[in-house]
């Protein structure tokens, strides 16, 4: 649970530079869409295809994190398991 009330806390600390960072994004795609390129503007559809554009990128970032997280998990439960086996066997050899 610490970790997750670690998350909460640091997300209500920078609650305004994530709401900045969504907004600058917002923008990006307005400024984009309004660059010459097209005759006509069409708000849902960029608001749409750049919060899907986010979405993937972020899956393709966890695609990217998931397997060496998972590795590391296991290795310090591994570790942890280990110890405690060693303390008890020495300890009940004395």
């Amino acid at each position: 649970m610490k970790v997750i009330e670690k998350v909460k806390g640091f997300v209500q600390k920078n609650r305004y530079a994530f709401a900045m960072s969504a907004m600058s994004a917002i923008m990006m795609c307005s400024a984009g869409a309004v660059d010459g390129a097209t005759t006509s503007f069409d708000l849902s559809t960029t608001m749409t295809s750049a919060v899907q554009q986010i979405v993937n990128d972020l899956l393709k970032m966890i695609a990217a994190v998931l397997p060496i997280t998972v590795t590391l998990l296991g290795a310090a439960i591994g570790v942890t398991y280990g110890i405690n086996f060693i303390k008890r066997i020495t300890h009940k050899s004395n």
